[in-house]
């Protein structure tokens, strides 16, 4: 889809539970030049966007997104089959989403996925405002590679702050630090 668009809950004072994009194993969604998801509300994972095949961002926006499980703007998850999921955010800010009851408010990263966050030069992409059990702007658990540059992690809050991590929570992966 290219924008300028903006595709939001549309129903009765926003309250319908309802995914506006979900990916299959097989497939491949391409948003570029302006498009929005936001005030979506889900029962389950990826407020915004359920990815289990591919999705690219590129100067779009996940906003304002819930979901009760894990990614309140997204959540890459694998299949059963054992399909990874890929994810790419370009220039893409994620603002004001919320897991309720699960993690990576803005993006979850889970089982196999791989996940790329960047921002341009001179234009870092901002995660903000993002509320999450752990997490509170990305979280990664078991994914096969999260690469975070060019990324300002702000005003982000995981309720459980005292034991996962504010801006990321990594858990159960390899890190590796590049200067």
């Amino acid at each position: 889809m290219i924008g300028p668009a903006t595709v939001a809950n549309a129903s009765l004072l926003g309250l319908g539970l309802f995914r506006i994009a979900e990916v299959s194993p097989t497939g491949n969604l391409t948003l570029t030049t302006g498009v929005a998801f936001t005030r979506v509300n889900v029962l389950g994972h990826g407020g915004g966007i359920l990815n289990r095949g591919a999705v690219t961002l590129t100067g779009s926006t996940l906003t304002a997104n819930t979901a009760s499980g894990n990614g309140g703007g997204l959540a890459n998850l694998d299949t059963p089959s054992g399909t990874a999921p890929a994810a790419t955010f370009t220039n893409s800010p994620l603002s004001g989403n919320l897991t309720l009851l699960g993690d990576g408010d803005a993006v979850y990263n889970g089982l196999r996925g791989t996940l790329t966050v960047t921002g341009v030069t001179g234009s870092p992409l901002f995660i903000t405002g993002n509320s999450a059990g752990r997490g509170g702007g990305i979280s990664a658990v078991n994914s096969t590679a999260t690469t975070i540059t060019q990324t300002v992690l702000l005003l982000t809050t995981p309720i459980r702050c005292l034991r996962y991590g504010v801006g990321c929570c990594v858990e159960d992966v390899t890190s590796t630090q590049q200067p």
